[in-house]
């Protein structure tokens, strides 16, 4: 049985994108494999890849429960967050969270 693998969009905390990891033989070797991936999807017939994707067991990555946090902030930037959210079609909370999960993630690798 196979497992499928939702695969979020990268962010800033991806070590993919780090800059340890970017170097010519990683890209030479990320083409390649995604190259194989290529020659191999267009192979399978579209009935059998909607047959395996039923019988997939979906992957769920456990983490732990968010916690809850209080913030005063400017009521100018919470109504511009609002907003950019609003744009998003995603809830402010969310988009603040990510900007502080991916900022966090930046000021880490600079430590």
């Amino acid at each position: 049985m196979r497992t499928i693998f939702l695969i979020s969009p990268p962010t800033a905390s991806d070590p993919i994108r780090s800059k340890k990891f970017i170097t010519k033989e990683n890209i030479k070797a990320l083409k390649k494999e995604a190259r194989q991936w290529d020659k191999e999807t267009a192979r399978e017939k579209p009935e059998v890849t909607a047959r395996l994707l039923e019988e997939a067991e979906p992957f769920v990555a456990h983490r732990l429960p968010r916690q809850p946090v209080s913030l005063r902030l400017d009521p100018r930037d919470l109504s511009l967050a609002r907003r950019i959210a609003r744009g998003k079609g995603i809830p402010f909370t969310q988009l603040m969270a990510v900007w502080l999960h991916e900022r966090i993630s930046q000021e880490k690798m600079n430590v």
